[in-house]
């Protein structure tokens, strides 16, 4: 809806979505299937994740490092249950 009454917070009429608003809508859907169905086959964490992979790597030696600083340790949190 494009037009809306700001005191009573309805919608003027005609209440229809223009049809530019429609196309709009229709090629976001069409490029977000696109963006789905290329995703299918993506690895999970390629090559465009290394950032982050590199970050976790950081995040886990600064915890090991926590871990083996501190007497009151229960253990290493890095550690599978």
């Amino acid at each position: 809806m494009n037009w809306y009454d700001s005191e009573k917070m309805a919608a003027l009429p005609p209440t229809t979505s223009p049809t530019v608003d429609s196309g709009n809508l229709a090629a976001c859907l069409i490029t977000l299937k696109q963006g789905c169905l290329a995703l299918v086959d993506a690895p999970l964490l390629g090559d465009q994740h290394a950032g982050l992979l590199v970050i976790m790597d950081i995040l886990a030696e600064a915890l090991d490092a926590l871990e083996k600083n501190n007497p009151h340790s229960t253990g290493n949190l890095l550690k599978e249950s």
